[in-house]
């Protein structure tokens, strides 16, 4: 069964490029706009995986962040943003993120998440 990942960010162009890295892998892609759309497609299906910007309308990732890891505790979440002070970095491991990419990302960088917690 094929791995199911959600994509979250509200630049099109980054959501156009992790998805075409993830479906060159098979995995399902699923894609949300901010983390208010990505919790309400949390709630009606099941997801292996997220990746969230942070800077974001409505619910930037920092809030996702938090309330996957309440509700969802289970499911691995790597930030992508261009936001690199450590700061941030400490922020989002303080909330639980897996793993922490600044943007511009490379498909390396993408591969060496998902190595990590074992897709790939």
């Amino acid at each position: 069964m094929s791995k199911k990942i959600l994509v979250v960010d509200d630049t099109s162009i980054y959501r156009n490029q992790l998805k075409m890295f993830l479906t060159m892998y098979s995995f399902e892609v699923d894609i949300a706009i901010d983390g208010l759309d990505a919790l309400k497609k949390m709630e009606l299906d099941t997801y292996d995986f997220v990746f969230s910007d942070v800077e974001m309308p409505n619910m930037n990732g920092f809030e996702l962040l938090a309330s996957i890891k309440r509700k969802y505790p289970m499911v691995p979440v790597c930030m992508l943003t261009t936001l690199d002070q450590d700061v941030h970095i400490q922020k989002a491991k303080t909330l639980g993120a897996k793993f922490y990419i600044v943007k511009p990302f490379t498909k390396e960088k993408i591969d060496r998440a998902l190595t990590t917690i074992g897709f790939i």
